[in-house]
């Protein structure tokens, strides 16, 4: 029989390194879910266009946040009072909603029910770091752990600018049509990508903690040339042209290779806050 345990009321330092060890788990969970929710926005988005060759992904990866999400189940009714119950239950009902009837929506609406939820998970990934990622075990984690919540925030903030961006901009050159809202929401997308992408760059190269250990922020300069290529193709091929001229498969291969390479630095950054708390629990 599996007890749950009250994280809440256990302040001595062993059970708090496993909830801050569970308040990690929980977080890559739920960028897993994340990741896999922006590829079905963008798989569900295509097929309503008519691109029946990404129905098969659709599928997949509905069987793949299926499975993920009887993992979040099990995870919190074995730590319970780790994630608010009321969030949880509102992911299950939001996805539910979009698994049954996103063949019978408009583009915008199925757009719109994957943004809002993916907005959630991300509610509950702030929640963990928030509770119980920031109290650090000792004197010298506490910098680190400061760093590894602005980092967290902001490569997630600027994933999902991207992912957004990929699927409004990848639609547009499919219907070949700018005389909507998801054209204008595109328009300001590529704003914010630019200013988003910058301002992570400056961010990422002043958190010395992070920064000196991060591999993958080598590759941060040749993310913002690709970045700027991207917007330069979407600007040129479909903002500034008299008609739309831009490759979809383009778009999305571009910006597909630029959110992976976040999405391992972001990896990256959460092994390295588990190293960290073992590290100040073993030396504390």
């Amino acid at each position: 029989m599996t007890v749950a345990v009250d994280y809440k009321k256990t302040p001595d330092l062993p059970h708090q390194f496993l909830t801050q060890q569970n308040g990690l788990l929980a977080i890559k969970l739920l960028c897993r879910i994340t990741r896999a929710l922006q590829k079905h926005r963008g798989a569900s988005v295509a097929c309503l266009d008519g691109d029946i060759k990404f129905a098969p992904k659709v599928l997949g990866l509905q069987g793949e946040i299926g499975k993920y999400l009887q993992v979040l189940e099990q995870f919190n009714r074995r730590n319970a009072g780790l994630l608010p119950v009321n969030i949880v239950e509102m992911v299950f009902g939001e996805w539910a909603t979009i698994v049954d009837g996103w063949q019978k929506d408009e583009v915008v609406q199925n757009y719109e029910f994957h943004c809002h939820l993916i907005e959630v998970v991300r509610k509950l990934q702030r929640t963990v770091i928030n509770e119980y990622l920031m109290t650090p075990l000792s004197d010298k984690e506490s910098a680190f752990r400061q760093e590894f919540e602005a980092s967290l925030v902001a490569l997630t903030n600027t994933i999902e600018t991207i992912a957004k961006l990929r699927g409004l901009a990848t639609h547009i050159a499919e219907v070949e049509t700018r005389h909507n809202d998801l054209y204008m929401r595109m328009v300001f997308l590529l704003k914010m990508v630019v200013q988003e992408t910058s301002g992570l760059y400056h961010l990422l190269q002043d958190l010395e903690g992070v920064s000196s250990r991060l591999s993958g922020l080598n590759h941060l300069a040749l993310q913002q040339t690709k970045t700027q290529t991207l917007v330069a193709l979407i600007q040129s091929d479909i903002v500034d042209s008299d008609t739309v001229t831009a490759s979809p498969d383009a778009i999305f291969e571009q910006a597909t290779a630029i959110i992976d390479i976040y999405w391992k630095i972001l990896d990256q950054s959460i092994a390295l806050t588990e190293d960290c708390i073992y590290q100040s629990f073993t030396d504390g």
